[in-house]
């Protein structure tokens, strides 16, 4: 059996998964699949799950924020906002529910540390004298 192998892209990780056997996804126009040595192909992906098949049988699943799907040379590369692979898509909600958690917090440290930025800022602009509103 010929294979391909897959880059997975985000801002925050990527990875390469090789001995795929074949891959399916969706674009606006529908859901289509991809086998190694299959010409090339450039489309913008739908939000959604793909559904990766492995050489060995086994299934993987990713599910992607939309993203850009390029099939070039036997090799994919799917380049997205964020992405979550698994082998059991029954867990796809609780990952999401941990990140988008995560996520959460992640904004509120960050909204945190502004506001102690801007306390920071005017009590230094206090110190020189000046009202930072003239």
């Amino acid at each position: 059996m010929k294979t391909f192998s897959i880059v997975l892209a985000s801002p925050r990780m990527s990875e390469r998964i090789s001995d795929v056997a074949s891959v399916t996804a969706r674009d606006p126009s529908g859901s289509f699949g991809v086998l190694a040595t299959a010409c090339r192909r450039l489309t913008a992906l739908s939000y959604g799950l793909m559904t990766i098949r492995m050489a060995d049988t086994t299934v993987e699943y990713v599910a992607a924020a939309g993203g850009v799907f390029i099939f070039a040379d036997n090799e994919l590369r799917i380049a997205t906002t964020n992405y979550i692979r698994t082998r059991d898509f029954q867990e796809i909600p609780e990952i999401l529910d941990s990140r988008l958690k995560r996520e959460e917090e992640d904004i509120q440290e960050i909204k945190e540390s502004l506001h102690n930025l801007d306390e920071e800022m005017l009590k230094r602009v206090a110190r020189m004298g000046r009202s930072p509103f003239q």
